[in-house]
């Protein structure tokens, strides 16, 4: 019964059913003082901590998709009178049969679920690559007076972040950035048509405008374009949506939504959070969206980044949240974009004690300078595995 109830423990590993096996067999032997066990199989070999080998021994196979994979061996380490196989009684050679039988079941199983497991890592592992290549996007080079970086850490699942950029000229961009209520394939499934309307949206606005299109009439066209199939998927989208104007000098977002944008200002030396009007993608049918104006000045640093960020936890199950994400940003400032994110990375490696983490981790960092600037201007990507 012991030997049963153990091998059908579902949270229980390979290691530990035989291990569990190995403890409990000397007890159902006549002379349980002087009874010794190994199990042999190609993960490994475990034995009784007083093993040894001696001349009075049963064994039996155990056996997995048809081939012999291991064996059970018991030793007597002490001579005893003879019985129906040397020492050994008839039902404790019946006994090692059944158990052999029933370990033979069981590492089949476990060898079937760990194949499950394989290869759902390898459909994660090749859904995230996907993710990444059609979900995140370079930053531009050429922006002259704006640098600006991007970190994506993607987590052990797949998740719904996405961003991009359109250059308009070399003053002026749109970026946006976005993400996807849920996770898992759906939610990055949604992330790319969303992304995908954007690219067509800006297509057809750009072939009937000479000028960059307001970005209220972006965000507005969008929303009538993806509001009904995200009521239908009873999902909403957060979206970010920015342009920098360097030429006039200001920034006009709006905010579906997201999480607050991080302004590092240089005229006054004051660090704050940028915060919109509307309602995430999918939640009203009738929702206006409206932009903010911002003014912006050589010197200052503009943080988007993804929820990832402020609700990963430390040990204790506490969240970072916006005023722990703004004491890691806050010292580095005189950064370049592309040092900054590192540090960024660092601070939530410390902060968590992990290097992988629950959600994915998005963020964009973007400097406005006046050439020549005293900091590195190249504009660049970090990688996710730097």
């Amino acid at each position: 019964y012991s030997i049963s109830k153990l091998h059908l423990k579902p949270d229980a590993s390979l290691e530990e059913i035989l291990i569990g096996t190995l403890e409990i067999i000397p007890s159902a032997f006549q002379y349980p003082e002087i009874v010794c066990a190994r199990i042999s199989i190609d993960e490994g070999e475990f034995e009784t901590s007083n093993f040894t080998h001696s001349p009075y021994m049963i064994s039996a196979d155990i056996i997995s998709d048809g081939q012999i994979t291991g064996k059970i061996e018991v030793y007597y380490t002490e001579k005893r009178s003879s019985n129906y196989y040397g020492p050994f009684l008839k039902e404790e050679v019946t006994f090692i049969n059944v158990i052999a039988e029933r370990l033979s079941e069981t590492v089949e199983r476990k060898r079937a679920e760990r194949r499950l497991i394989e290869a759902r890592n390898f459909e994660m592992e090749i859904g995230s690559r996907i993710q990444r290549s059609l979900l995140y996007s370079k930053p531009p080079i050429g922006i002259r007076g704006l640098k600006i970086s991007s970190l994506s850490i993607p987590s052990y699942k797949i998740d719904g972040d996405f961003f991009d950029f359109f250059t308009y000229s070399h003053s002026c961009i749109d970026i946006f950035i976005g993400d996807v209520m849920g996770k898992g394939v759906p939610a990055a499934l949604v992330g790319a048509g969303v992304k995908t309307n954007f690219l067509r949206t800006m297509g057809e606005l750009l072939s009937s405008e000479s000028v960059p299109p307001p970005v209220e009439k972006i965000i507005n066209r969008i929303h009538q374009k993806v509001i009904n199939s995200l009521i239908e998927l009873e999902t909403f989208v957060t979206i970010c949506y920015s342009r920098i104007n360097l030429d006039e000098g200001i920034m006009q977002l709006i905010d579906c939504g997201h999480t607050k944008s991080i302004y590092l200002s240089s005229q006054n030396h004051l660090n704050s959070f940028i915060k919109g009007y509307n309602m995430p993608l999918g939640f009203i049918e009738k929702e206006e969206y409206r932009a903010k104006t911002v003014p912006v000045y050589p010197g200052d640093v503009i943080i988007f980044y993804s929820d990832g960020i402020i609700e990963a936890k430390n040990p204790d199950g506490q969240m970072l949240g916006e005023k722990g994400l703004m004491d890691i940003i806050s010292p580095l400032v005189d950064l370049t974009p592309e040092d900054m994110l590192k540090k960024l990375r660092s601070g939530l490696i410390n902060f968590t004690n992990r290097e992988l983490f629950s959600d994915d981790i998005t963020c964009i960092a973007c400097l406005l300078y006046t050439s020549p600037s005293p900091r590195d201007l190249s504009t660049s990507r970090m990688p996710s595995s730097a």
